[in-house]
């Protein structure tokens, strides 16, 4: 709230601006690209993966992994395109919103990752629940309980359910893990490579994976049946998905997505200064090239196309993932 305090309580705020119109509506089209688009296209392969896990299927290694990293883009991209909708539309108001979603999937540590995902909810349970708690003031072991605290009452502001508390759970013990490594290595020569980066991506990338099944199904034994697959312990299936044609295709899609989430510009860089004043200087975009969105006529005939094929791919009714929380 107090980042938008002083905005409510001041009345040009709300006055019609035609920059804010052209900005809000912008930042919106690109976000309800990112949900019809890209979020609810890779959704139901997640969803049979999971549908077939929870009716007791055996879910072999290449099943576990499309139905994975199926939801983990599905989830990317609606939770991305919900942050920019929600920007967008307060925008449109007036209302000059902080960025919520800082390419994710590019952490190189869970830390990293949580200063990248959800950053107004990561900043409440920092502000409100682990520094109350005593932060890192009071030892390593209370501050590794204190994060365990946190990240279990952040599973259940999901909902009152087991796969939440796991979740949660889950997510502090990395935070755990990852501070005690953080310690270790100042006490090391340390230098870091091209390896080593790559390395701690890929650690970091298969937790997150790994947490978004149990996240994502209905019950423990749905995301344990899920993640045995994952393991191979049911063995090297051939994947046969119903809704797509080939085992190749999936992973083509799935690599399309995977390049997209850690190539592409995301929305604050693509949007430059005016996607929000709230950027900090480690969020500003630096590159100022000429794929960055002016108040121009160009870019609004691209984001016309843009909204165009979005609404177009909204022929059903998809509930952002969000809605549920």
């Amino acid at each position: 709230y107090e980042d938008i305090s002083n905005q409510i309580n001041t009345p040009k705020t709300f006055r019609i601006n035609s920059e804010n119109l052209v900005i809000g509506l912008s930042i919106f089209a690109v976000g309800l690209f990112k949900k019809t688009v890209l979020a609810d296209s890779i959704a139901p392969y997640a969803n049979y993966v999971f549908t077939q896990a929870g009716h007791g299927a055996d879910i072999g290694f290449f099943l576990g992994w499309a139905g994975a990293l199926s939801y983990t883009f599905q989830l990317y991209f609606d939770f991305s395109g919900y942050s920019d909708m929600a920007i967008g539309l307060g925008r449109i108001f007036g209302l000059k919103m902080p960025v919520n979603f800082n390419s994710p999937y590019k952490s190189t540590s869970i830390v990293d990752f949580w200063r990248r995902w959800h950053i107004t909810l990561s900043t409440f349970l920092r502000d409100f629940l682990y520094i109350p708690l005593g932060g890192n003031k009071k030892g390593s072991s209370r501050r590794f309980l204190n994060l365990l605290i946190t990240m279990l009452l952040g599973g259940l502001w999901h909902g009152a359910g087991w796969t939440f508390i796991v979740w949660g759970l889950l997510h502090g013990a990395f935070l755990a893990v990852n501070h005690a490594w953080l310690n270790l290595k100042a006490s090391l020569i340390y230098r870091p490579t091209i390896l080593t980066k790559t390395l701690a991506w890929t650690i970091t990338f298969v937790c997150i994976v790994g947490a978004w099944v149990v996240f994502r199904a209905n019950t423990m034994g749905e995301a344990i049946a899920v993640l045995k697959g994952m393991i191979a312990l049911n063995g090297f299936d051939v994947l046969n998905i119903p809704l797509v044609a080939g085992d190749q295709k999936l992973f083509v899609i799935l690599g399309f997505y995977f390049m997209v989430a850690l190539v592409a510009k995301n929305s604050q860089d693509f949007f430059g200064k005016y996607y929000s004043d709230m950027q900090s200087s480690q969020d500003a975009p630096k590159d100022l090239s000429w794929f960055t969105w002016r108040p121009n006529f160009f870019w609004a005939f691209i984001m016309g196309g843009v909204a165009t094929i979005a609404l177009l791919c909204a022929t059903r009714i998809n509930e952002f993932i969000y809605f549920n929380f």
